[in-house]
């Protein structure tokens, strides 16, 4: 773990230690394991707007699970209670710890239970850092391409039926009001999972704009991409302002984007049901972006 703050990132890694220790507390002898994740462990950590990632892995199966070697409701009532208490002690960052957890078992897909998606499981074995107990990714098998396609896309989906998340994407005034956080992640997030559907990695930040970029130099798109980078380390009065135009121009155009791509790689997948829900929700926003511009949608009306 890294002991410096040349990044910035030792509140992030005390929110870790703090998750670390309160997980022990609450689970005792079940707690196997506990990693940093994320940009805390594989670099990029920007506390202006990044989140504490934190991986907990548990041993055996909860009082409540069944025959199955998973985690049951009660450790998913015990997690979300540690995650409130570590939130709600009000120490630096605290309020961007995000949890992942489950078994062995679980995070390698063998039983049900816990929050582990695929892309996040690559993030473990590829770049965790062990904070607490014994190292568990020998053995862990890396997600498939197609996996990671298919759990993108359910991300996605998921988010754009969010309401708010949905409103992000679309109202340009209203998430430039947010702040760096929700600005950057709607221009970032639909670059970074190209990345993964291109390259099967892991979209960090500044390779996912390279990458984009090399391919995407000019445009609307490209500018919100470099603004978004530039964002998770500035942002004042004038990024404000300039924000709303970049993402008013460029949001849309980048969650199309994105979708057109997954479905093509979903369809050839067979994944012909997943492919039509993401292009609907992302339709949805584009038409509703349209409306709320008082441009009339395409064909008339």
């Amino acid at each position: 773990m890294a002991a410096d703050d040349a990044n910035g990132s030792a509140a992030g890694w005390a929110v870790a230690q703090s998750a670390a220790a309160a997980a022990a507390r609450c689970f005792g002898g079940r707690l196997r394991s506990v990693y940093a994740l994320g940009s805390l462990a594989h670099g990029g950590f920007c506390p202006l707007v990044s989140d504490v990632d934190v991986a907990i892995v548990l041993t055996g199966r909860g009082p409540d699970a069944g025959a199955g070697a998973g985690p049951g409701d009660w450790d998913r009532v015990r997690v979300a209670a540690l995650a409130r208490m570590i939130r709600w002690s009000r120490a630096p960052l605290a309020g961007r710890l995000s949890l992942f957890w489950g078994t062995a078992d679980s995070i390698a897909g063998h039983a049900p239970g816990g929050r582990f998606p695929a892309l996040d499981r690559l993030d473990l074995i590829r770049h965790g850092v062990l904070i607490r107990g014994d190292d568990i990714r020998t053995g862990l098998p890396e997600p498939s391409h197609e996996d990671l396609v298919v759990g993108t896309a359910g991300f996605a989906i998921r988010m754009l039926a969010a309401p708010d998340r949905r409103r992000e994407i679309i109202d340009a005034r209203y998430t430039a009001a947010l702040g760096p956080r929700a600005a950057s992640k709607v221009a970032l997030f639909p670059v970074r999972f190209l990345l993964t559907a291109r390259t099967g990695l892991i979209g960090e930040n500044e390779a996912a704009v390279s990458h984009y970029l090399g391919i995407t130099p000019a445009g609307p798109a490209a500018e919100l991409a470099r603004a978004g980078l530039r964002w998770r380390t500035q942002w004042s009065d004038q990024d404000r302002a300039s924000a709303v135009g970049l993402l008013d121009a460029g949001a849309v155009a980048l969650y199309q984007e994105f979708a057109a791509e997954y479905a093509a790689r979903l369809r050839a997948m067979g994944r012909t049901r997943l492919a039509g829900d993401l292009s609907d929700r992302v339709a949805r926003a584009a038409r509703a972006a349209l409306l709320s511009s008082g441009a009339a949608p395409p064909g008339g009306g």
